[in-house]
């Protein structure tokens, strides 16, 4: 999980880098500022929902979230073990 966030941390420096390149040109500052918005909601939002599936901050969460994260997890975990077993399987 750790290394999807580092990932993902890299991927949103690069497009930071890639829109601060571009803000050389006036006409492009308006999208540009957009991006930047729709690129600091993203983080937020991953940074919320890893919190989330490290089971930190569930007290805001409806009934129904909570059973979506809980389906998650339990499918994340049938594929964990899986990937265990067919790796133990090899050894």
């Amino acid at each position: 999980m750790a290394q999807n966030k580092n990932v993902t941390k890299k991927r949103i420096t690069l497009f930071v880098n890639v829109v601060a390149s571009l803000s050389r040109f006036p006409e492009q500052k308006r999208k540009i500022h957009r991006w930047e918005l729709m690129a600091t909601v993203v983080e937020k939002r991953m940074a919320y929902d890893v919190r989330n599936l490290m089971g930190e901050d569930l007290g805001p969460l409806s009934r129904k979230e909570l059973e979506t994260l809980e389906s998650q997890l339990d499918s994340s975990l049938k594929q964990i073990r899986s990937t265990r077993s067919r790796l133990s399987s090899r050894d």
